[in-house]
């Protein structure tokens, strides 16, 4: 069938309905800084398998559920991380 194209607008990563954890957790998984909520998307593509090369155009459905479920894990090991993280490591 034909591909849809469907354009991503520019709205702040802040005005988005994705966590401020989950905006942290994927900026540190992916090492991009999150601006916009297409960039949030196509990080979530990338932990799905998308590339984003030029020829790629925007991530697919499917990619995307890839990438939606695989975030979860990474907000846990974010959040272990944190709890096993030492607080005060101070000059040794």
């Amino acid at each position: 069938g034909p591909r849809t194209r469907y354009r991503m607008t520019r709205v702040s990563a802040s005005q988005a309905a994705a966590s401020r954890e989950e905006v942290t957790v994927w900026s540190e998984a992916v090492g991009v800084a999150v601006k916009s909520v297409a960039d949030f998307v196509r990080g979530v593509a990338r932990l799905g398998g998308f590339f984003g090369r030029k020829p790629d155009g925007n991530p697919g459905v499917e990619t995307l559920w890839r990438g939606d479920h695989r975030l979860p894990d990474f907000i846990l090991g974010y959040r272990c991380r944190a709890k096993l993280r030492p607080k005060d490591v101070g000059n040794r």
